[in-house]
């Protein structure tokens, strides 16, 4: 300590110092001496816990953290902590008596444990829990378990987070929350009769009630009106006294009825933030100007919107931060027709726009939509300066008809079992040039929005192909026979997108016309910040023509954190390995290859060359022995070392149902699932309000 002159430093100082660290760090430093000692055990050092997977510490770690700074904890956040046990919180949670704020969402705490914490954390403000119980008998007793203190603790709470995994215990623990200011609610549904899960809303008196937000993960095919039902409800019960600032629905297919619009109607004209994900709205909810009045995110999913819509959002929302149209083709039409003057209005008169979804659209089915359309419409968002989000369709592209033609005689057919070649296509090996970057359908856009870091270019006919549970929540109920696969995007349009030097997160999904993806290696070399890039069904034939490509590309990743690939024919060969163990950064891979094979010793050198790697994920050709063994020999090997290691590895015959259960809430929302996830995301206000 005294080579680095630590020792003559005031003890104001180093507490400073010791406030901003870690609870990892803080054990750690009260080993070195005795003054360390002593300054790590003042109470306004530790008042601040965050724990997450992919800096996380272990289960004793935390316990004896807790042990001896139970008292100055006043922030504790264990969201999605999924390795932590339940022994250790039922001993040391209820210690810690003096929180403010606790989210617990992801961590098995049963209603018991939580009844006792709640008795003693009488200054608490702020609550994230996860429900798992499905035993009816225990959701009978709920109500038994807290006592007078944990009540008034429940009524004093200023923010609620809930996620419901099919249990019954909120529609009694969510009425004593009657002072609530902001309410979360996100609804895992795991069971076809989601119904009799819902809450019962005659019952709700928050009366204060400002920010709500209610989500739902789709587990099974199904349609209901839950989410749409608890705030219509509310409205209409005159639960809801005030204007909102913030309204995030995320309902899927829900349909509204007239009496249920009726009650939302009020609100919305009210609205600081407007995140609307709901099918068939636009005649009873969008029919005035006051719908959009002041907004600064506006969300809205398959609704048939126009272009007068539009024009009336850059009228009404010049302060618009954040705009998502996924699945409104619509938004470019006027009666039917080809009309772009509202998105324009957007680009003139909202200057602060930082994020655009376009994705799901297909433009291209637009009476009117021509290949000079297309380089408008480029054009158009490539006058958004300021945007850093941008998520789009390659629908929205058209060549001209000489080259279109000639690119549809090589294209694959893509049916239920597989993609099917009509002709032999050739791996070109050239580098993309300059002039490729130049010339390219996405050059405009790139030339005009430079500070760009999150980049999705995928067709929905990919998510309706690969998840038929989109089907229905895209309105399309024939599946696969609405949509039809396109080969606009070419290899020289991707090259344009190295050009973004500030690009983090990549997306490129459903590209038949990427003959041999050379431009990988061109984006992998130029985008140097690069930390998530997914790829899901780029080019035509029965093979993955981007393979080599791939190779090359990866060695350039320095900062690659996640890795997606869902490639029906990909084979995770040597090579493949030993390049991706070069991105020594690597936190997650998450690889699904159903026909592909794994050279699973690769895996394994993988877990050695990247410390940081955690999570992994599979599906593949392979037999289920296979992928049971190594999959046993990795968490061996490494589950004491990393407490957060989350792994499955699955042969491809495994139910894709069985998949997805085994994987913790966080990876599966912000990784697996390959979906748009740009404006996904409620307002930052809603979700991390802090209160001291």
């Amino acid at each position: 300590m005294e080579d680095y002159g630590l020792d003559k430093l005031s003890d104001e100082i180093l507490l400073h110092i010791f406030k901003h660290l870690g609870y990892v760090d803080v054990l750690a430093i009260q080993n070195v001496c005795q003054k360390f000692q002593r300054l790590a055990s003042d109470r306004h050092v530790g008042r601040k816990v965050y724990c997450d997977w992919w800096s996380s510490g272990t289960n004793q770690q935390l316990q004896s953290f807790l042990k001896h700074h139970s008292k100055s904890v006043e922030i504790l956040n264990i969201h999605q902590c999924y390795w932590l046990k339940s022994d250790m919180l039922r001993n040391h949670l209820i210690q810690c008596s003096n929180l403010l704020e606790a989210d617990l969402c992801g961590v098995q705490v049963s209603p018991k444990i939580l009844a006792n914490f709640l008795s003693r954390a009488t200054r608490l403000k702020s609550l994230g829990w996860l429900d798992m119980c499905k035993d009816a008998a225990m959701a009978s007793a709920f109500d038994s378990y807290f006592d007078e203190k944990s009540r008034k603790t429940l009524q004093q709470l200023k923010k609620l987070e809930l996620v419901f995994g099919g249990g019954l215990e909120h529609q009694s623990l969510l009425p004593l929350c009657k002072d609530l200011e902001t309410l979360q609610i996100d609804a895992i549904w795991t069971n076809k009769d989601a119904k009799s899960y819902f809450l019962k809303v005659k019952e709700l008196e928050i009366s204060g009630l400002r920010q709500l937000y209610i989500s739902r993960i789709y587990t099974v095919l199904y349609r209901s009106l839950g989410c749409v039902n608890l705030v219509c409800g509310m409205a209409r019960n005159g639960k809801l006294k005030g204007p909102l600032d913030v309204l995030v629905m995320v309902s899927g297919c829900s349909r509204l009825s007239p009496n249920s619009a009726k009650s939302l109607k009020p609100y919305l004209s009210s609205l600081h933030t407007f995140y609307c994900d709901m099918i068939h709205i636009e005649s009873r909810l969008m029919n005035s100007k006051s719908t959009f009045q002041n907004k600064k995110y506006i969300k809205i999913k398959a609704a048939k919107i126009g272009a007068e819509d539009l024009s009336d959002i850059a009228e009404c929302s010049p302060e618009l931060e954040g705009l998502s149209l996924q699945r409104c083709e619509s938004a470019l039409s006027s009666n039917g027709v080809y009309d772009d003057s509202g998105l324009h209005a957007i680009s003139e008169h909202c200057k602060g726009l930082t994020k655009l979804n376009l994705s799901g659209c297909d433009f291209s089915q637009i009476k009117g939509m021509s290949a000079d359309n297309s380089k408008d419409l480029a054009s158009i968002i490539g006058n958004m300066k300021g945007m850093i989000s941008l998520s789009i369709s390659p629908r929205m592209f058209l060549q001209p008809s000489s080259i279109r033609s000639a690119e549809i005689s090589n294209q694959g057919v893509f049916t239920l079992t597989g993609l099917t070649k009509k002709t032999r296509v050739s791996l070109a090996t050239e580098s993309c040039t300059t002039a490729d970057m130049d010339s390219g359908l996405l050059s405009d856009i790139v030339n005009g929005c430079p500070d760009l870091e999150e980049f999705e270019l995928m067709s929905l006919v990919y998510l309706i192909n690969s998840h038929p549970y989109y089907y229905y929540q895209y309105g399309l109920p024939n599946g696969p026979n609405d949509l039809k696969p396109d080969s606009n995007i070419r290899d020289d349009d991707l090259a344009s997108i190295s050009r973004w030097q500030k690009l983090c997160k990549l997306t490129l999904a459903w590209l038949p016309g990427i003959k041999h993806g050379r431009s990988l290696v061109t984006i992998a070399t130029n985008c140097e910040q690069l930390t998530s890039l997914s790829l899901a069904a780029i080019g035509s034939s029965a093979f993955c023509v981007y393979s080599k490509a791939l190779t090359e590309a990866l060695p350039h990743c320095h900062n690659l954190k996640d890795m997606r690939l869902e490639q029906r024919d990909f084979n995770a060969t040597a090579i493949f390995w030993s390049a991706l163990t070069q991105c020594h950064k690597l936190q997650r891979l998450c690889l699904i290859s159903p026909r592909g094979s794994i050279q699973f010793r690769g895996l394994e050198d993988l877990f050695l060359a990247c410390k940081e790697f955690v999570v992994c994920y599979l599906k593949c050709n392979e037999t289920a022995t296979e992928c049971k063994t190594v999959e046993t020999r990795i968490r061996t090997r490494y589950s004491e070392k990393s407490p957060a290691l989350s792994l499955a590895i699955l042969p491809a015959i495994a139910d894709d149902a069985d998949f997805y259960q085994r994987i913790p809430k966080i990876h599966l929302e912000g990784f697996v699932l390959f979906q748009s996830r740009v404006m996904e995301s409620p307002a930052p206000s809603i979700i991390h309000p802090v209160y001291h």
